[in-house]
């Protein structure tokens, strides 16, 4: 959100331990629970709306929609595959679409689960359609082979990833792959289709899923994502730039270093955040309860006071209608004035 004045976790943590009856870095992991609850209150609270502007340039992929004849093609063109994309796991929805600066119309997964896939636009106009099923991957495998995964860390050497795979023959199949640092392994299994998987729990960089024979990544998984599930999205029909402009809804995720982004650097917001997070967790008592509640109100009164700035006025633009009066004229028949 433009206007927010972002800061770092080191910069926002030795400024909130003061408030918070703490101090930096000696109690560092207690400071970052309360950034990380400040931050969470700033996409969930009802009495806010931000993040909801986040623009993304997503590449279209050829997805397959199964084996029509015993024989799947490879032509992404022909009748076997259809032309999606996945929703980015930094954002939760989408808002709007654009393909080469036409809008696209968003249809929801209700309507192709209970009408089939939405019907083919008019003319060239595209729509998007989100599928009834969670892919595991970002981008689909079109061939079948052997995989690869990379480790971008030494801590996650040993450390198992299990997949839940569909091999030659339409066996389906449990595989593991022990990650190892800086080096890629390789799967034993011809792999037609990838159904789950399974990151452990511990990890600390990010690991990356590719096929094996020229090193398409299908997935780089960063370390919060345990189980990675992605939206699907259809194309009605062929996307001729091949790419979407996508604006939607960032997703929160926690922060862990000191170099991470904390949304909002307001010095006035940080402080009301911090006295609202002392006084108003874990107590009974009813002027800690008072604190909290005026620190939280002055929190979201500064929050605001912050976009009312970055948009240049206080108030937003009046209704066009607004004090305008309406000539009996213009009153539709059937319709009176109340």
């Amino acid at each position: 959100m433009i206007g927010l004045e972002p800061t770092t976790v080191a910069k926002a943590g030795s400024y909130m331990a003061q408030f918070l009856g703490l101090s930096w870095p000696r109690d560092r992991e207690e400071v970052l629970s309360k950034i990380n609850d400040f931050r969470d209150l700033t996409y969930t609270d009802p009495n806010l709306t931000l993040f909801d502007n986040v623009t993304e340039c997503i590449a279209v992929s050829s997805y397959r929609m199964g084996c029509l004849s015993g024989q799947c093609g490879v032509d992404p063109c022909d009748d076997n595959f259809f032309q999606g994309f996945v929703l980015p796991e930094h954002l939760i929805s989408i808002s709007a679409a654009w393909e080469s600066k036409r809008p696209l119309n968003i249809r929801t997964r209700w309507r192709e689960t209970q009408q089939g896939l939405s019907e083919q636009e008019r003319g060239d106009r595209v729509s998007v359609t989100e599928t009834s099923t969670l892919v595991p991957t970002e981008r689909p495998m079109l061939h079948s082979g052997r995989l690869k995964m990379f480790a971008s860390r030494p801590e996650d050497t040993g450390k198992e990833v299990l997949l839940d795979v569909v091999i030659e023959g339409n066996v389906h199949r449990r595989i593991s792959f022990k990650l190892q640092f800086d080096q890629w392994v390789e799967s034993r299994e011809t792999i037609v289709s990838i159904d789950y998987v399974s990151l452990p729990a511990d990890r600390v960089g990010t690991v990356t899923l590719a096929e094996a024979t020229d090193l398409r990544i299908l997935s780089v998984y960063e370390p919060w994502e345990d189980v990675p599930n992605y939206r699907l999205f259809r194309l009605s029909s062929r996307c001729p730039s091949g790419f979407i402009l996508l604006q939607g809804v960032r997703r929160f995720r926690e922060v862990a270093y000191d170099h991470e982004m904390v949304e909002i650097g307001s010095r006035t917001v940080l402080r009301h955040a911090a006295e609202h997070l002392r006084y108003g967790i874990g107590t009974v008592e009813t002027a800690d309860n008072q604190k909290s509640a005026n620190a939280y109100a002055s929190m979201i009164g500064a929050i605001r006071g912050l976009m009312n700035r970055s948009r240049g006025e206080a108030k937003q633009d009046p209704h066009p209608f607004a004090g305008r009066q309406v000539s009996p004229s213009n009153i539709l028949p059937g319709y009176k004035r109340r």
